[in-house]
């Protein structure tokens, strides 16, 4: 009779106050509270409120409360919480943004799969810094291509409309 066999999952965990000079690169899943100073590349990247990646980060999915830049490569699911923060460039197939995450630099989805609207990348300083070009409301998000909704929903927003209107007169 064979035994049954479970697999451990592969978790690295760097702990506050620790600092790391150089890469990581794991199948498994990384937890940073400390500082990396590096590249690191896992499946799924957790940045803990105190961590810090100074560097590029290439993952299948990350959850972000701290801090990391220059780069970051989320190839599935993108999570800013409210105390994180990225700085630089970055892509994702699918992004969450808690309201107070902060995202400074240039973002742009990796996914091919169809989107409702323009998935155009995006320029993004959030939020607004006086003094600077993002310093109005209108400046927080500029799309390098259109963001108006498709031509079906438009339609459909249309229709609904001269519907409500001919049911007005018809009232009438």
């Amino acid at each position: 009779m064979s035994q049954p066999t479970s697999k451990v999952k592969d978790i690295t965990f760097i702990a506050e106050n620790t600092t790391l000079t150089g890469s990581i690169s794991t199948e498994g899943d990384v937890t940073i509270e400390g500082t990396i100073e590096g590249d690191i590349s896992c499946t799924h990247l957790i940045i803990g409120h105190t961590g810090v990646i100074k560097g590029a980060a290439n993952v299948k999915s990350a959850d972000i409360l701290g801090q990391v830049g220059p780069q970051l490569s989320v190839e599935h699911l993108l999570v800013l919480r409210n105390s994180g923060r990225i700085d630089g460039k970055f892509s994702y197939g699918e992004i969450e943004v808690e309201k107070g995450g902060i995202l400074l630099g240039s973002g742009e989805t990796s996914s091919t799969s169809p989107r409702p609207y323009s998935s155009a990348p995006l320029s993004i300083a959030y939020p607004p810094q006086a003094g600077t070009a993002h310093s109005s409301t209108s400046n927080v998000l500029q799309r390098k291509a259109s963001t108006s909704a498709p031509a079906p929903i438009a339609r459909r927003e249309k229709e609904s409309t001269a519907q409500a209107l001919r049911a007005k007169k018809a009232r009438k």
